[in-house]
């Protein structure tokens, strides 16, 4: 990398990081003279300061990576990590939700755990990434700034309370992701995987621009307050202006998150990706879109649109089933993990539908026990697959277990995880939820997610059975030759034992989302007074004295 390139990476990033703040103070109403500034820029910084903080730590990666002789190179992961470790502080430290003429970012106690969620994924991802791109030799510096860039898309994007920021958010996620797509260049499927990304994500950031657009003309703002307010004047009779904005913005999220019908390039990208790109993109960015349809659902953005409800339970519906019999065919282990991911969407989607304190607190605690649970099954994956991912298929996996134990061992209690068999964060994760959707009245809802749910026993099972029940390959030859490294074995062994410890001991992290779920909930009322959007029920466990995240992360009581 040239000088000139540098210069200009640096220009974007700081554009980037400074996006935010911009965009406040060019849409701030002027104050009055003499009564002070309408807008604190300086709090507005500090509260998109994560976001910044991490994109800063990723191009010192990068350029460590251009400029550092091939010996220091080996540090990178180690910085990496160290910035992702600044960024929680940041995180940790930041004030709590902007209240102002114009509330753009809120980073209260949904954002502040949402955040450490996707930075504690980055940095799994990271450190399952070290074997894998010294083993196939890809260039460190930009495979682990990506990374960042992408993980700081995440924050934005849970942290966004405007369609503006959403959607710089969005991209800010979605194109270091398209670059690590294709990040194996010696493989076709990767470039492929690439290609497609690149072209449908294209496609659904193109919905949120325009249904951007179309309730900027119809409310005059594009914040998710003005959306709520503007439906609550216009009320059951909403203008189409507006009903087709919200239905393009759900539309782009519904991409991101993988949603039927909007999942068709999940098994490619899957596929052809670097294993440890294909774990990181399938929690980081599921997390990202859920956030933001949490925000919106919380703050009552999507009004009383008619037919609001039945659009969710179709989509859940549909992605339940879809997903998990599609899952049932599949002979590429990660193409059944990518099925099986969007089968997984259906069931968070439960909890956006139920709209409830109760549905929140089990979607976070879902995407925490589904984030730690498919790292690990992917990581498991990326070294049982070799140089070039050679060995790919259940044929490939058979006696797995029986030349790599330790692989095959925590490849069953990853898989047992995401079926939902006890005593794993998997089954629990699921109860919650369903528990949460029969609380509000969505019985044949969760009578077919309990049935998708039996579904996927059997093809997760097939898997380990392969790997531990099965003669070895006839091929000993072309069997992996490589061990995990160190960090990555750690990592495994971290990852299969918070499967196991967060299912045993759940109520701590349950109560920590049901903060989050009530810091939405109450975010959402602020920014839309008699409207909330949401069903009236209580946090599922009552209010404990546990320390608090930080500062940022303080929540009103509920009564």
């Amino acid at each position: 990398m040239r000088l000139k390139e540098a210069t200009l990476l640096l220009s974007s990033t700081l554009a980037a990081a400074c996006a935010p703040a911009a965009h406040a103070v060019a849409v701030a109403p002027v104050a009055p003279e003499g009564s002070g500034p309408a807008l604190p820029l300086m709090d507005l910084l500090l509260v998109s300061a994560p976001a910044a903080a991490l994109c800063a730590a990723a191009t010192l990666v990068m350029l460590i990576g251009a400029f550092w002789p091939a010996s220091g190179r080996r540090a990178l992961p180690w910085i990496a990590l160290a910035g992702i470790a600044a960024t929680v502080w940041a995180t940790l430290a930041a004030p709590g939700a902007y209240e102002g003429p114009v509330r753009l970012l809120a980073l209260d106690s949904f954002t502040v755990i949402f955040s450490l969620l996707v930075l504690a994924a980055t940095a799994i991802a990271v450190l399952l990434s070290v074997n894998y791109v010294n083993r196939e030799e890809m260039a460190r510096g930009e495979y682990y700034s990506l990374m960042m860039f992408s993980a700081a898309g995440a924050l934005l994007m849970a942290a966004a309370d405007d369609l503006i920021l959403l959607f710089m958010g969005l991209e800010l996620l979605s194109i270091p992701l398209y670059v690590l797509a294709g990040f194996a260049r010696g493989r076709e499927q990767s470039k492929e995987a690439a290609l497609k990304y690149f072209l449908l994500g294209a496609f659904a950031s193109s919905f949120l621009v325009f249904g951007a657009a179309l309730v900027f003309a119809s409310v005059g703002g594009t914040g998710y307050h003005q959306m709520a307010l503007g439906l609550l004047l216009l009320g059951r009779g909403a203008d189409a202006l507006l009903a087709a904005g919200v239905a393009m913005v759900l539309i782009a999220l519904a991409f991101k998150v993988a949603l039927v019908p909007f999942h068709w390039w999940t098994p490619d990208v899957y596929q052809g990706a670097p294993t440890p790109v294909t774990a990181f993109m399938s929690i980081v960015a599921k997390a990202a879109g859920f956030a933001a349809l949490v925000r919106i659902v919380s703050a009552g953005a999507h009004g009383d649109l008619p037919g609001w409800n039945a659009l969710l339970w179709a989509l859940a519906a549909a992605t339940m089933v879809w997903g998990n019999l599609l899952a049932l065919a599949q002979q590429i282990v990660k193409r059944l993990l990518a099925y099986s991911s969007i089968g997984h969407a259906g069931y968070l989607l439960l909890g956006v539908l139920t709209g409830t304190v109760n549905g929140f607190s089990a979607l976070v605690f879902y995407l925490a026990a589904y984030g730690v649970t498919t790292l690990g099954a992917f990581g498991v994956a990326a070294f049982l697959a070799g140089k070039g991912d050679r060995i790919e298929t259940l044929y490939d996996y058979r006696g797995a277990a029986r030349r790599h134990p330790f692989a095959g061992a925590l490849m069953a209690v990853f898989l047992f995880s995401l079926a939902g068999i006890p005593p794993f964060a998997g089954f629990f994760a699921k109860l919650y939820l369903f528990l949460a959707a029969l609380e509000q009245g969505y019985v044949g809802l969760t009578v077919i997610a309990v049935l998708t749910s039996v579904l996927a026993v059997y093809y997760y099972l097939r898997v380990s059975v392969v790997m531990w029940m099965e003669e070895p390959r006839e091929e000993p030859s072309e069997a992996p030759q490589y061990e995990p490294a160190r960090l990555s074995a750690a990592a495994l062994a971290a990852l299969a034992a918070g499967v196991t410890l967060l299912g045993i001991f759940s109520s701590p992290v349950l109560r920590w989302s049901d903060r989050a779920a009530i810091a939405a909930v109450e975010t959402g009322r602020g920014a839309a007074p008699g409207r909330t959007g949401i069903g009236e029920a209580q946090p599922s466990l009552p209010p404990v004295d546990i320390p608090e995240p930080g500062p940022a992360a303080s929540v009103p009581s509920q009564e």
